[in-house]
């Protein structure tokens, strides 16, 4: 890890990656938010062996959403085919709230908004 970016080194004969993440509906942590899909990680960009794979790229499979400006979200399980490859390089934006489990809350239901970091 290399401040928001993440490099994966890929074992031999892989074809394709899972990126898993944790998700939420922004709907649900921002008042002002009319937005209900399901969103893990906002990734601003990724790179296959020092190679970019734009966002709307055929080899981004399943779990992601359309590009959206700087970034294109997953909805916290998206696929990559990468036959081949040896490294990934993963750069994520940090702008959604997610909930956390807290056994040391007090109040009520037992969670807490925090800030979203891998």
């Amino acid at each position: 890890v290399e401040g928001a970016t993440w490099r994966f080194h890929l074992p031999e004969g892989a074809r394709s990656i899972i990126l898993v993440s944790r998700a939420v509906q922004p709907a649900l942590v921002s008042p002002d938010s009319e937005d209900h899909r399901s969103c893990g990680v906002a990734v601003t960009s990724l790179a296959v062996d020092g190679c970019a794979i734009p966002a709307g790229d055929a080899r981004r499979g399943s779990g992601w959403h359309a590009p959206e400006g700087q970034w294109q979200w997953t909805d916290g399980s998206a696929t990559l085919d990468c036959p081949g490859a040896d490294t990934i390089e993963v750069t994520l934006a940090s702008i959604l709230r997610y909930w956390r489990r807290s056994v040391d809350l007090v109040a009520g239901t037992g969670f807490e908004p925090v800030t979203f970091r891998l």
